[in-house]
């Protein structure tokens, strides 16, 4: 969604943001940028948008939650570093997003059974039918609903080639804090979401997911400062690193090569896709370490 197209959508965005019950919507992803906003949405949200707003990727895409994974350690790098690299080699394009309690890994809806077997040795399913589960296994879990990427993308997939290093771009003055907002405190909280949302100029990062068990907000110092602290559990302080020239949504390799890179490291990290680009987080203790790390495998930073 371009910019100029939030206050024709404020009503949707207050709704899903703030009421979901009401849309019936069980996942909503937002992240807005200082020149763009992304989402992740439910099919049966689109209709609340004003026609002509939004780019619709051409076909659905499904949600893997990552259940027991601490997305704030080092061990999170570890388990984005395999199963990253268990998709590319089965040429699967994935969808990352990390929250405050979870990840999520989205995959084109004709690729689900594939990446379901492909991750079904060594870490078990579980399907979520709603008011019924299927227990498969045990680590992650199928959404049975249906989720499209807003913003056009090309469905051929590409495949990263490790030796053609990317870009990126270092934001080490734009401080990032990933924090959950306990459902309770919505609230109390809900001025501050929605004038951050619709009306914050000068806010360069703020992504904001809710999901049946969760609301995860990521977001740079300027937006954190309007938040009451105290509504908030707060994580340590994030910098992050921006993708330069995203090509596709269908690209495959790119987060399991850097995933690699800063596993060896032992360097926590998460990571972050949007329609244009991507983000990588590390903390803003392991940014010299990252950057040597990084270097060191020829990325230009």
């Amino acid at each position: 969604m371009d910019m100029v197209d939030i206050p024709q959508n404020s009503h949707a965005l207050t709704k899903l943001c703030l009421f979901p019950h009401l849309s019936n919507t069980l996942f909503f992803s937002l992240t807005k940028t200082a020149k763009h906003l992304s989402m992740v949405i439910e099919e049966s949200a689109i209709p609340l948008f004003a026609p002509n707003t939004l780019t619709l990727i051409a076909e659905p895409w499904r949600a893997l939650s990552v259940m027991g994974n601490d997305g704030l350690s080092s061990e999170s790098t570890n388990f984005l570093c395999y199963i990253s690299s268990a998709f590319a080699k089965a040429g699967i394009p994935i969808y990352y997003m990390s929250t405050a309690q979870t990840d999520f890994i989205l995959v084109r809806e004709k690729d689900l059974e594939k990446a379901l077997t492909t991750v079904n040795v060594g870490y078990r399913i579980m399907r979520d039918y709603g008011e019924t589960k299927e227990v498969v296994g045990g680590i992650l879990s199928s959404d049975n609903v249906q989720q499209k990427i807003i913003e056009g993308c090309n469905d051929e997939a590409v495949l990263f080639k490790p030796e053609a290093k990317l870009e990126w771009t270092l934001y080490d003055q734009l401080g990032l804090h990933i924090t959950s907002l306990p459902k309770e405190n919505r609230e109390a909280a809900a001025y501050t979401l929605l004038s951050t949302l619709l009306f914050s100029d000068d806010v360069q990062f703020f992504s904001f997911t809710e999901t049946e068990d969760e609301i995860s907000l990521l977001m740079d110092m300027r937006a954190f400062s309007r938040f009451n602290v105290e509504l908030l559990c707060v994580s340590d302080e994030w910098v992050p690193l921006k993708r330069f020239k995203k090509r596709t949504l269908s690209e495959i390799g790119v987060i399991s090569s850097i995933a690699q890179t800063l596993s060896k490291a032992n360097i926590p990290m998460l990571y972050w896709s949007t329609y244009q680009t991507s983000f990588i987080m590390v903390r803003a203790c392991d940014l010299v370490v990252t950057k040597l790390w990084l270097e060191s495998e020829q990325y230009q930073i």
